[in-house]
């Protein structure tokens, strides 16, 4: 399975090259057009302007409570459907396939959506990253709780819930990039990769503490509950990020 990576990874060293840093940034274009180039790297001044960040800073601390579901949904909800609800394994895995095809809908949807409400205001990204989170909270909880045992039923709630929590994932990222000057967006990123990882991990590890007091429903509910607080977090970022990009933007045009 590596080779076709390996393969990939020559041909893109080969036939592309490294845009210039901070080619696009529309703080720079005089300094672009003047011929100057962009040869800012990280140093301590940028690495305070990422820590007095209020959005980077809930970027950063969303992605625990926020990739909590994620991690139990995708370990746990096709044996928790088998043994808890009665599904075939084949049935049960249905429903998972189902749930992922719709994080992969709702991803491509909300990238286009949300590209679309920033150019109108940024803080409108923010306010669909949050309204979507919270709103998928309900139909993946009532998929965990719903014991009917009707296919159809769980269907519905696994395409809905998957279509409106990944509605974040490309938007949050957007956002991120947004707020954070070239120099520092890679460190950035990186500590972004370590807490969405880090919510990834606990997320099972909370649930196999959880299960043993209060069983399986319970637990993935919890653990599901972490949107709210993901979505609460993403609504606040409407306060914020319109001044974190003008502060960028202000830095930037001063290089």
């Amino acid at each position: 399975m590596a080779l076709p990576c390996l393969a990939l990874a020559l041909l893109v060293l080969v036939a592309t090259r490294d845009p210039a840093r901070g080619r696009l940034e529309a703080g720079l274009q005089e300094h672009f057009r003047a011929g100057g180039e962009y040869n800012e790297r990280l140093n301590l001044n940028g690495l305070r302007m990422l820590a007095k960040s209020p959005t980077v800073l809930l970027v950063l601390v969303q992605g625990i409570p926020g990739t909590l579901p994620w991690g139990v949904i995708t370990v746990f909800l096709p044996d928790y459907l088998h043994k808890q609800r009665g599904m075939s394994i084949k049935t049960a895995t249905v429903v998972g396939m189902m749930f992922g095809a719709a994080t992969v809908a709702g991803q491509v949807v909300g990238a286009k959506v949300g590209q679309s409400l920033y150019n109108r205001r940024p803080r409108n990204q923010a306010l669909l990253m949050g309204m979507s989170t919270i709103a998928g909270t309900l139909p993946c909880v009532m998929m965990i709780r719903y014991s009917g045992g009707v296919f159809g039923v769980y269907a519905v709630y696994a395409m809905a819930g998957g279509f409106l929590a990944a509605m974040t994932g490309p938007n949050i990222r957007s956002v991120l990039m947004n707020v954070t000057l070239p120099s520092t967006r890679g460190t950035a990123f990186g500590v972004f990769n370590v807490f969405d990882d880090l919510g990834k991990g606990l997320g099972p590890a909370m649930v196999s503490l959880v299960v043993a007091s209060r069983g399986r429903e319970d637990a993935f509910t919890l653990a599901i509950l972490g949107w709210l607080a993901c979505g609460t977090m993403l609504l606040a970022m409407a306060l914020t990020v319109h001044r974190d990009e003008q502060k960028v933007h202000f830095h930037l045009a001063e290089y």
